[in-house]
């Protein structure tokens, strides 16, 4: 059985995630600065950052409902290894160090955020992690 505390920190990492995503998402899809020249140091087109912002805002609001929290991780994890695999061809290994994190994050999401018929639970009141 999982303490009150643990499910309560839980959900602010799940939500803070989710959050991190949208964010950026919407970052990428509205033209910031910093996410279009972020794009176009690393050699990307406009439309592949329009691309990885909807994946993101999508991927993170997936993060938020428990029957297709998996998809959302999968997602976003893909698009994680990708950046990683990205700013280490430019040869910036510490700018690595955040998606690393996050998908660190989202693994551990991922194991956690499972659906109540997978995670062994037949009703939704009994209890569950995240």
């Amino acid at each position: 059985m999982v303490s009150k505390g643990w499910k309560v920190v839980g959900w602010i990492g799940l939500i803070l995630v989710a959050l991190l995503f949208l964010q950026s998402g919407v970052m990428k899809l509205l033209g910031v600065e910093t996410a279009v020249k972020g794009f176009h140091k690393l050699g990307y087109p406009d439309w592949f950052r329009l691309v990885i912002g909807a994946l993101e805002v999508i991927g993170g609001a997936a993060l938020l409902f428990r029957k297709v929290a998996r998809y959302g991780v999968a997602l976003l994890s893909v698009i994680m290894v990708g950046a990683i695999v990205s700013i280490l061809m430019k040869g910036d290994a510490i700018q690595a160090i955040m998606p690393g994190a996050t998908l660190i994050a989202l693994l551990v999401i991922g194991n956690y955020r499972k659906p109540l018929n997978q995670a062994g639970l037949d009703h939704p009141s009994e209890k569950q992690v995240m």
